[in-house]
């Protein structure tokens, strides 16, 4: 603003959008006016009077920033620095990260209600992801029990999918951490696999084509969890 004051002290007139104006009484071109502001460092005064004298007065005030301290951090149940966000391409794509997160969650703490309410012997996890497609919860979900409930527990899940060309892509993904990703990355895949097929097709091959009236169940020292979530507006008639 001083720098501003002074390059225009002389100037006679001056131009803006609204046309071409004579100064009166000040080198604003103001007869009379005051201005305060104040933000956390710096309060300004400006005072321009009818005798054209223009002073500004500017104090450097000693308080620091508000603090961040009353800011909580979230705490999300994986990592945002996990490699598979990158390698299946939701590193730039914060709302679907965010989806994930939120299923891990909901299915995390159904599993921990679960070791809560009885005193089993389960020693291993298995999750079959139904019509798994591109395999985002399918990761998610298997990076997540990985990191929480081994190596106490056997962890295992299987992508169920119809496309050969989809099911050879993900495994591919697969195998590309197992032998690039960093020890604790290698430890979090170990475990995890995508297979062709149909809904039917498995259920009749594994023997569970009786009615399921639970999506979590105990098998002698097994935790199962079956998953099947389809977009609304693209499911086929098998899912």
């Amino acid at each position: 603003l001083q720098d501003f004051l002074s390059s225009t002290k002389d100037e006679a007139l001056y131009k803006s959008e609204w046309g071409t104006f004579h100064p009166s009484g000040s080198p604003l071109g103001l007869s009379m006016c005051s201005l305060k502001t104040r933000c956390d460092t710096t309060k300004l005064n400006l005072v321009t009077s009818k005798i054209k004298t223009t002073k500004v007065n500017d104090k450097e005030l000693s308080h620091d920033f508000p603090g961040t301290t009353h800011d909580r951090v979230k705490k999300l149940p994986i990592s945002q620095e996990a490699s598979f966000w990158n390698v299946l391409g939701l590193s730039k794509k914060p709302s679907k990260r965010r989806q994930c997160q939120k299923f891990v969650e909901i299915v995390g703490n159904l599993v921990k209600q679960k070791f809560k309410m009885q005193s089993s012997k389960i020693n291993s996890i298995q999750t079959i992801d139904m019509g798994c497609g591109r395999g985002y919860l399918t990761f998610s979900l298997h990076h997540y029990l990985r990191e929480n409930y081994s190596p106490s527990m056997f962890i295992e899940t299987r992508g169920i999918d119809m496309r050969p060309k989809l099911v050879a892509e993900m495994n591919s993904i697969v195998e590309h951490l197992r032998e690039n990703g960093e020890d604790n990355e290698r430890k979090n895949i170990s475990g995890l696999l995508f297979e062709t097929g149909t809904i039917e097709s498995f259920l009749k091959s594994n023997g569970c084509m009786d009615e399921i009236s639970s999506n979590m169940i105990e098998v002698e020292d097994q935790l199962k969890i079956l998953i099947a979530l389809h977009a609304c507006d693209d499911a086929t008639d098998d899912a």
